[in-house]
């Protein structure tokens, strides 16, 4: 019983990620529209704060003995299956935030819709 639950719940993670994955175009562009500074923050704090949100998922299963001799209970599934779906998405926006670090040309508050109160360069091309 616990290698069937345990493989539903690695079936909807991957299959988070593979929309996610289907997204990744969107959800790139929606990183540009964030500052630089922030990304560079944000980014690796999201990839730590997704493995957090798994291993409270772990704990929260352990303090509630989630975890029986027939396999988990229907409430710890549920409790990680959903900390396991913020982990994926935690992972997949904090990644993309740093992917975008290395992949932007331009920086993007040239952007009218950035907030972040710094200007971009002048690159002395024409626009």
């Amino acid at each position: 019983m616990f290698l069937a639950q345990v493989a539903l719940m690695f079936a909807l993670w991957l299959g988070y990620g593979l929309l996610q994955w289907r997204r990744s175009q969107t959800i790139q562009q929606a990183m540009m529209e964030i500052c630089r500074k922030r990304r560079a923050v944000y980014g690796p704090l999201l990839l730590l704060a997704g493995v957090a949100a798994m291993a409270g998922g772990f704990a929260v299963v352990q303090a509630m003995g989630g975890l029986t001799r027939e396999g988990l209970t229907i409430v710890a599934w549920l409790v990680l299956a959903l900390s396991g779906l913020l982990f994926v998405h935690l992972q997949t926006i904090g990644a993309a935030m740093m992917a975008s670090l290395a992949t932007a040309v331009t920086p993007c508050c040239s952007s009218p819709s950035c907030k972040c109160g710094v200007e971009a360069p002048k690159s002395g091309l024409p626009e």
